[in-house]
């Protein structure tokens, strides 16, 4: 679902320098796979519209390790039930 233009809004995202490197270059090794022009910001949100499927609150994570592990968990398991 690509969003319209006029419905962004810009933020400001505060990432660490290995996951700033990691984006970049997962960025980079989808566009060589698919030879679609894929941006960091799209990537983002699609992570984003990913994890707001999942209504976090309801897994209580009370930091950002939490988080990750409810996301990566739900990851595995719809990985293994796609097959991937």
């Amino acid at each position: 679902m690509a969003e319209n233009r006029e419905d962004l809004v810009r933020v400001n995202l505060v990432l660490t320098q290995e996951l700033s490197g990691w984006l970049d270059k997962e960025i980079q090794v989808m566009r060589q796979a698919s030879g679609a022009a894929v941006s960091r910001s799209e990537l983002v949100r699609a992570a984003l519209r990913a994890a707001r499927e999942l209504d976090l609150a309801r897994f209580k994570p009370r930091n950002e390790d939490q988080l990750a592990a409810v996301l990566i968990a739900t990851v595995r398991a719809g990985r293994q039930a796609l097959r991937w």
